[in-house]
């Protein structure tokens, strides 16, 4: 509660008696009130010139709070005799300025405060002109005791009846007042006092009707707008304090708050998670506690660099509870909190991006399967090598190395193994290796050693690559165990050297290693060959050649040739059906020249079932023209790929059907090397064609493993003597007893034989001696195409050749 003397009522009770006694004295005597009124007129008049010719200076110092100006205004005041007192005061009542001087001591004691005073105050509102708010006010006191004496001699009693009236009327006025304005007033600071301002659950001043028009009113407005002002402020204030915070609590990454020295001031949930402390401990600790000290140096200069508008990234390793590492990118940026700068810091762990990183490079240069280098690193060091042997006039070499059979191992045995097999073989060859030396995977099964300098001082060049691939060659010697297999693998190597009289570049000697290699294989596997320039002629014309094969068919480029089968008596008792590209450039081009090529590239596939197709086609067409009695079966050579195939048997029986032809006619002839690689699946394939009726022939007999388990195991029809043998027959004592002992074998057996590359009468007659009732060969036809074997059918018996 205020005390009564502050409160505003009361001094305005105050100021309305002296008002009051002034009228009273004024209107108790005609002749004195004129005295005094013109007296205090003029006193008056005075004051307010005085007061209006400063009223702009003091406007301009109240509204500018100027108290320079507003004090060189009250000591202009003073130089009035009758103004003992002068200040100013702003809009909220405090003074600006304030200057006052001793007042000389009156005869007549008059001026007791009980009745009125002595001293006279006025006060000048102070408003801007042009918009009419109040700035301030102006206050001047007047000693009115030099003015007064002959009139309080003459108004003693004037004055106690005058006295009693005023106070009175100034008690009325006091109680309106104090009803009108100082309680509603009071009531008003009660409610404010009481008023919920929970930004939550806010509250406002509750207005009076009979206040909505006046100053009183105006107050509450201006109150409840302010208060309403500040509760969105705060409001605003805790949503975004709620915001940082989940923000903060949310994130995945490390949130770190730091003052200036890097002491740990508020962390989230992540950081605690990541490094395995709680958020007391963490709180105890500085970054510099938790960092590894060869990163302290980095932070200190991150804690000098961040600024507001700039973040410094470091990476730094972290400390977890148990002392184990996580690497850390940390991002810091200051931030300003309550007035306080402070540092607001991310921490991310980079630990699996970085190995991400390294694996992604690693994996760049080198092989994902068997850790060696790949083509992209084995290209830059040949390059090196390749700069420094013709700097220094000193011999490398290049080993390029395929795996014999492995797609064999891959399709049997599963990818599992062939990848196991590659492991090992990279094992092998590095342990053999120098260590400037490098091995490299170029892909699939193809290796390529490096040796940039070749040892010479026993050897030349030559000899000494050649020694080191014979070594290799070893390695392959001892079996590979995978999985429980037992795998013998030999492999081909392709050698050349450099530098070479002309500049050769990275690819130019890959080439010629390749070359090499391939070469390697057709002379038989498991060897070594260095790179001559007519291997890579022959390459070339290869590769043409497979270029041409993918559009032969297509083109409808292949013809099948017919050669006829006899028996003793000269009668036609078969064809076989033997594959020619009919090349546009070439000519007539015979199997030998290209089926190996459709074999590697995949190509026999689509070929081996066009020859199926058209092989059924023209015999039905020559079943249509009426085939000799004696005619048997065709003979068509089967590929060792198209065979394997799993739905193999159920194209043939699809095929059969299809045509309407007996199965008995069809004679498959399959390679007995062919059989031999996996004879349980062979056997497997060749009882379900039994099955259909189809007869089987070995072609080439002799040739290959000739083994009697398989003759045993397999359900076959006959076995054909190759023309190898039976070309030397009557020169070569080893040949004639190899025939001898097939047909003996196949007799045995219970097995057709015949022989093919018969080209002789004396060779037909030694055969019959031996045992063997049917031939083919040149004796009796060449193979011709389809439209020349009409007249076939109706020789009896068939004319030879001369």
């Amino acid at each position: 509660m205020i005390p009564l003397r502050q409160q505003l009522g009361f001094r305005n009770f105050i100021l309305a008696l002296i008002m009051m006694l002034v009228l009273s004295l004024a209107s108790s005597a005609v002749q004195i009130y004129s005295d005094w009124q013109a007296t205090t007129r003029n006193m008056e008049n005075q004051v307010h010139q005085t007061l209006g010719l400063l009223e702009e200076s003091a406007i301009q110092a109240a509204y500018q709070l100027d108290r320079v100006l507003a004090q060189r205004i009250v000591v202009s005041l003073m130089k009035t005799p009758s103004i003992f007192k002068a200040e100013i005061k702003d809009d909220w009542g405090n003074k600006l300025a304030e200057t006052e001087r001793p007042v000389m001591n009156s005869s007549v004691y008059w001026y007791d405060n009980n009745f009125i005073e002595r001293y006279r105050t006025f006060a000048h509102t102070l408003t801007l002109p042009e918009k009419g708010i109040g700035v301030g006010s102006l206050e001047v006191s007047i000693d009115q005791a030099e003015i007064m004496k002959d009139f309080t001699r003459r108004s003693w009693q004037v004055v106690y009846i005058k006295l009693i009236e005023s106070l009175i009327t100034a008690m009325l006025f006091f109680g309106v007042f104090f009803f009108f304005v100082t309680r509603p007033i009071i009531n008003i600071t009660h409610n404010i006092a009481g008023l919920n301002t929970d930004p939550e659950h806010p509250e406002l001043l509750d207005l009076p009707s009979r206040h909505k028009g006046d100053e009183l009113g105006f107050l509450i407005k201006s109150f409840n707008n302010m208060l309403d002002k500040q509760l969105r402020i705060e409001r605003s204030l805790t949503d975004r304090e709620a915001y940082f915070r989940a923000v903060m609590e949310q994130a995945s990454d490390g949130i770190f708050l730091l003052d200036s020295q890097g002491q740990l001031l508020d962390v989230n949930a992540s950081a605690c998670y990541a490094l395995k402390h709680s958020k007391e401990e963490l709180l105890s600790c500085s970054l510099f506690d938790i960092c590894n000290e060869k990163y302290h140096d980095d932070l200190r200069a991150m804690i000098k660099e961040a600024d507001f508008n700039t973040s410094i990234t470091k990476e730094v390793e972290m400390y977890r509870r148990d002392k184990s590492i996580n690497l850390m990118e940390i991002r810091t940026v200051q931030v300003k909190i309550n007035d306080q700068t402070c540092l607001l810091s991310s921490a991310r762990n980079i630990g699996k991006r970085k190995s991400a990183e390294e694996r992604i490079k690693y994996l760049a240069f080198y092989d994902s399967l068997t850790d060696l280098p790949n083509r992209q690193l084995l290209n830059d060091r040949i390059t090196q090598a390749l700069r420094i042997a013709n700097r220094h006039q000193h011999t490398g070499g290049i080993l390029f190395l395929d795996l014999d059979r492995f797609k064999l191992i891959n399709d049997s045995l599963g990818h599992s193994v062939g990848d196991n097999l590659l492991k090992q073989v990279a094992l092998r060859l590095k342990s053999s290796l120098r260590s400037e030396d490098t091995v490299a995977r170029l892909g699939g099964d193809e290796f390529v050693i490096l040796v940039p300098e070749i040892p010479t001082e026993e050897y030349c060049a030559t000899t000494g690559i050649q020694h080191l691939a014979q070594k290799i060659l070893q390695l392959f010697k001892q079996p590979f165990i995978i999985n429980g297999h037992k795998l013998f693998v030999s492999t081909s190597v392709g050698i050349t050297l450099f530098p070479q009289a002309h500049a050769v570049s990275i690819d130019d000697l890959l080439r010629q290693a390749d070359t090499a290699m391939y070469q390697s294989k057709r002379q038989g596997r498991n060897q070594l060959c260095f790179y001559q320039q007519q291997l890579q002629e022959s390459v070339n014309e290869r590769l043409t050649l497979e270029k041409d094969l993918h559009h032969a068919l297509e083109n409808e480029e292949f013809e099948l040739f017919y050669q006829p089968q006899v028996n003793m008596q000269g009668q036609l008792i078969g064809m076989e059906a033997l594959l020619r590209w009919r090349h546009p450039q070439h000519g007539l081009v015979a199997p030998d020249n290209f089926i190996g090529v459709a074999e590697e590239t995949g190509l026999i596939l689509p070929i081996g079932k066009w020859v199926l197709e058209e092989s059924f086609r023209q015999l039905i067409s020559w079943q249509e023209q009426s085939l000799p009695e004696s005619f048997r079966r065709l003979s068509i050579n089967i590929s060792p790929k198209q065979f394997i195939q799993p739905d193999f048997v159920d194209q043939l029986e699809a095929l059969q059907q299809q045509s309407g032809i007996d199965s008995s006619l069809i004679c498959l002839e399959l390679t007995e090397n062919m059989l031999i690689e996996n004879i349980e699946a062979a056997a497997s394939q060749m009882r379900r064609l039994k099955a259909l009726g189809v007869h089987l022939s070995i072609d080439d007999f002799g040739t290959g493993y000739s083994s009697l388990r398989y003759l045993k195991t397999l359900p076959l029809n006959e076995l054909k003597i190759d023309k190898s043998f039976v070309h030397d027959i009557r020169t070569d004592a080893s040949s004639l007893t190899i025939v001898e002992t097939i047909i003996a074998m196949a007799d045995s057996l219970d097995l057709e034989i015949i022989a093919e590359g018969v080209e002789t009468q004396a060779d037909q007659e030694l055969l019959e001696s031996l045992g063997c009732q049917h031939f083919q060969g040149y004796l009796y036809s060449r193979p011709v195409p389809a439209a020349e074997c009409a007249h076939m059918f109706t020789s009896e018996p068939m004319a030879l050749l001369d």
